[in-house]
């Protein structure tokens, strides 16, 4: 391409864009003049709306603050209208509750609460704005009326639905907690319906809310009466009171006193020292004047006018003492109110009247009144509380405490009646208790423990149950009324306690240590229940929870001394009479295994007597665990021995020595599989004896012993001094009556032997058949051996010899102590 074309085509290029450009340029100059347009038409816009906004301001806010202004006014209008709707109702309060009042709180309770409670708004609402107007009274004499009549509801309602709790209930308490063990606490019982209780602890919130203000009004009046007082007259507060016998003793000031009172008007620029000092003496003395036997006569001059002071004189207002027989009231700043009743706050003087003086006497007597109250503390007026005033913690208390105690001897008298009719029904027992009076003292003990053990568990339900009431009734304060309530039940569960204890010394003490195992459980209970007691008592006074701890320490203190009574008793027990003729277990025996058996079966109580001030620590507990398991076992061994000792002692009473030794075989017999059927066993193998072989080494000397008593039998069959003679020869008249004699003496041997030990008893089978077996082998094999030896013809009438055969021999030995043989 040539040179010429490369410039043509720069060229058009150039001009295309050129064009471009221009149209371009065109196209915004003809956007910036509607731009423009627009602009003007905007800012032309924009300023007649701000001047019609101008506008549209000036005509609007005069009408929104018009408006304000009544939005004010409404509100103000309505706030007033509330406070006048909320006057008026005050004042027509006593008109709209009347009805109401009047029909009393019975079935309406809700209803008449809130009209009290509307009286009570109408009280306050005049105490504060006029404490002088009659409506305040009235409103007074109104809720006096309505808490008389709460009151009485109160107690209509406590009465009516406080009974004794049903003893099932109870016992259904007790079946749930003997299923539930120690792990679980005593259940509460319902005393009174949920409804009738919400009616109940509505009443008392009221009436305790009402004694409440009433007492704080008293102490804000008094103490804002008091004030007033020392801000009227200091110096009375240092000073002290004025003794008003000085005004009579002092002849000089009561003649200055007369004069001026005479000579003198009133004065207006002496009322400040007339209300400070010139009152309160004047009240005073007056006051002391009531109790004068005689006093002279005002003057007639001094009935008109009031009393007044001077700068120099402390009292310038009693006037001349001369013909008046009383005196007008001391002014006071305060007037009268609308209804003109006196104020009681300021005693008038003319209520105050004096006895005529004898016209010879011109001295006052020499006995002086009682002084009285300082004017100070005269508090403002309230309706005295009658005489007969209603105490209603003091109420509820009684009636609560009255219900606990029928239900607790309703409880007691169940028991006992349950527990005591199938022993008087049963005539066989029966006879016994009248025959045994051991048998029929621990049968009672044995029903009163019983029946104290439920009492126990009984009274802590029933006294929480009642907690829970009294501290929803009485929410603030409970504590005292509480304590008030469960005082009458508790001491007689104490008494009863006390009783328990009582009855288990006299047996100790006669060494009747049975009684003692009947006594653990009950300390074992009153252990387990020790944390819930001190849970509900701890809201009591020490006093009061000292009971339980004393009745604790006094069972403590008897078990200890039993238990280390115990062990010497078993060793020297002189009871040698009640010895079986048979030879069979005594009692004595089988009782002290019995309290042995059971007095480990009371494990807690046993370390809590041995170790009275345990702990809680885990470590601790552990090593007296131990110490009291190694108390135990040296314990029980030496008991054991002291029984061998005391059984041993025992069967030296029998004159047959054979007896002793079955006496004792049935006492060791039964001393071994007593303990080894209770955990007696463990404890004894423990402590390194093994009671297994000691006592049947034992039993096997007194079955060696008891073979002895057969050697008058089995020596008649020995060959000594028996003749020797062969088979077929004939015997001489002398060998023939050593043999007779033998047959004789063997026979006699064996008929009294049977005759005194077939009354004899060995109630176990095992040894009875061991015994039986091994005298009869014994017997039979020489007898056997006798009769081959002297098969001859010793006699013409041998059956007059030969009286038993092998068999009747063998079968007289297994009779022997059979007891139903």
């Amino acid at each position: 391409m040539t040179a010429k074309d490369e410039t043509y085509l720069w060229r058009e290029k150039i001009e295309e864009k050129l064009k471009r450009d221009q149209d371009l340029l065109t196209f915004v100059s003809d956007s910036l003049k509607r731009s423009d347009q627009l602009t003007k038409g905007m800012v032309s816009i924009l300023s007649s709306l701000e001047g019609r906004l101008e506008h549209l301001e000036n005509s609007v806010i005069p009408m929104h603050n018009s408006t304000q202004n009544l939005l004010q006014l409404k509100g103000t209008t309505q706030k007033t209208l509330f406070y006048l709707d909320d006057a008026i109702s005050h004042y027509q309060a006593v008109r709209d509750t009347d009805k109401v009042i009047i029909q009393g709180p019975t079935g309406r309770l809700s209803d008449y609460l809130a009209c009290v409670h509307r009286l009570k708004k109408a009280e306050e609402y005049f105490q504060q704005e006029d404490p002088d107007g009659p409506e305040l009274n009235m409103l007074r004499g109104r809720l006096e009326s309505a808490k008389s009549q709460l009151e009485s509801e109160f107690q209509v309602l406590l009465g009516r639905y406080s009974k004794p709790v049903q003893t099932v209930r109870i016992l259904d308490v007790l079946d749930k907690k003997s299923l539930n063990g120690s792990a679980g606490g005593v259940e509460e019982v319902q005393l009174i319906p949920q409804t009738r209780l919400q009616d109940i602890i509505s009443i008392s919130t009221w009436l305790i809310g009402e004694d409440a203000a009433l007492t704080a009004k008293r102490r804000v009046s008094a103490s804002k009466f008091k004030t007033r007082s020392l801000e009227r007259n200091p110096s009375h507060h240092s000073q002290g009171k004025l003794e008003p016998s000085s005004f009579f003793t002092n002849k000089s000031y009561c003649s200055k006193l007369k004069t001026q009172s005479l000579g003198r008007k009133p004065s207006i620029e002496n009322k400040p020292s007339m209300d400070s000092l010139g009152k309160l003496k004047a009240n005073s003395l007056f006051t002391k004047m009531i109790g004068l036997k005689s006093f002279g006569k005002f003057k007639t001059l001094s009935l008109d006018r009031k009393p007044s002071l001077d700068k120099n004189s402390s009292l310038d207002s009693l006037g001349k003492l001369e013909s008046s027989s009383s005196f007008t009231k001391v002014s006071t700043s305060k007037p009268y109110s609308r209804l003109n009743i006196p104020d009681i706050r300021q005693p008038s003087l003319e209520s105050i009247p004096f006895l005529p003086r004898d016209s010879t006497s011109h001295t006052f007597p020499s006995c002086k009144p009682k002084p009285p109250a300082s004017t100070s503390y005269i508090l403002p007026y309230f309706r005295p509380k009658p005489s007969s005033a209603f105490d209603l913690k003091a109420h509820y208390a009684m009636v609560r405490s009255n219900q606990l105690d029928c239900s607790m001897k309703g409880l007691k008298d169940h028991k006992s009646r349950n527990l005591l009719c199938p022993v008087l029904q049963s005539r066989r027992v029966d006879s016994a208790v009248k025959k045994n009076k051991k048998t029929g003292r621990d049968s009672i003990l044995h029903i009163e423990i019983e029946t104290y053990m439920a009492c126990i568990t009984a009274f802590l339900s029933l006294a929480k149950s009642e907690y829970t009431m009294v501290s929803k009734v009485f929410p603030l304060n409970c504590s005292n009324t509480f304590e008030t309530l469960i005082q009458v039940a508790l001491n007689q569960l104490i008494q009863n306690g006390e009783n328990i204890v009582s009855s288990v010394r006299r047996a100790c003490s006669r060494h009747d240590y049975t009684a003692l195992v009947a006594m653990l459980p009950v300390l074992g209970r009153l252990l387990e229940e020790d944390k819930e007691f001190n849970m509900l008592l701890k809201c009591t006074t020490s006093g009061t929870l000292a009971k339980f701890s004393k009745l604790v320490t006094s069972m403590k203190t008897l078990a200890a001394r039993a238990l280390t009574d115990f062990s010497a008793h078993v060793k020297n027990n002189p009871d040698r009479e009640s010895m079986s003729k048979d030879g069979t277990v005594h009692e004595f025996n089988s009782n002290t295994i019995l309290f042995l058996q059971q007095l480990l079966s009371f494990a807690d109580a046993v370390r809590s007597i041995l170790y009275p001030h345990d702990v809680d620590s885990d470590t601790v507990t552990m090593e007296v665990s131990s110490s009291v398991q190694v108390d135990v076992q040296h314990d029980t061994g030496k008991v054991l021995e002291h029984l061998q000792y005391n059984l041993q002692s025992k069967a030296k009473v029998y004159e047959d020595h054979a007896l002793g030794a079955i006496f004792l075989l049935n006492n060791y017999n039964y001393i071994l599989k007593s303990i080894k059927k209770s955990s007696l066993f463990e404890v004894v193998k423990t402590s390194g004896r093994d009671p297994e072989v000691e006592y049947g080494e034992l039993i096997e000397q007194q079955k060696q012993v008891y073979q002895h008593s057969w050697l008058k039998v089995t020596e008649c069959l020995t060959e000594k001094n028996l003749p020797t003679f062969k088979p077929g020869d004939k015997l001489k008249e002398k060998d023939c009556q050593v043999i007779k004699d033998k047959f004789k003496s063997f026979n006699e041997g064996l008929e009294e032997l049977y005759k005194a030990q077939k009354a004899w008893a060995i109630p176990d089978r095992e040894q009875r058949q061991a015994i039986c077996q091994a005298q009869r082998e014994m017997v039979s094999k020489a007898y056997i051996a006798f009769l081959l030896r002297c098969d001859h013809d010793f006699s013409k009438h041998p059956e007059r010899y030969h009286k038993y055969s092998p068999a009747q021999v063998e079968e007289m030995i297994e009779r022997l102590f059979d007891i139903s043989a």
